[in-house]
């Protein structure tokens, strides 16, 4: 939710009254995003939730389940009613990224693939996930 599509999506839903949760690789862009959408929309703070120290790089997985637990500490185990997937990357070249993820498959699969898998696992598995999101 740093930037592009994912900032603007999160951006919306705040303005429409919803509390967002942002998921981002950098804590400190995930905090700019905050900061921008916030001063450019007029909305109370506590509608953008950043979980303390739970970055999300889904090319990792081991931090999805820290950031789905993150998840479910900052919102008092609220149900998420809309899980918005949207992270990914444009590798460069033709051949993708070139970087290998933790089981040596390339980074762009976990990422954009099995990190979203990894992400509802976590969520579903603290009863986090209300029945509009299943």
């Amino acid at each position: 939710a740093s930037s592009g599509i994912g900032r603007e999506v999160a951006a919306e839903l705040a303005r429409q009254g919803h509390t967002v949760v942002m998921g981002c690789r950098s804590a400190a862009r995930c905090s700019a995003a905050r900061v921008e959408i916030l001063a450019r929309l007029d909305v109370p703070g506590s509608r953008l939730v950043i979980p303390p120290d739970a970055a999300l790089d889904l090319a990792r997985l081991s931090t999805a389940a820290r950031f789905a637990s993150a998840t479910g500490e900052a919102t008092g185990g609220a149900a998420i009613e809309l899980l918005v997937l949207n992270a990914g990357f444009v590798p460069l070249g033709s051949g993708g990224s070139g970087r290998s993820g933790e089981s040596g498959l390339e980074e762009g699969l976990y990422a954009m693939y099995y990190g979203h898998q990894a992400l509802v696992r976590g969520l579903a598995s603290l009863h986090l996930l209300g029945p509009s999101a299943t």
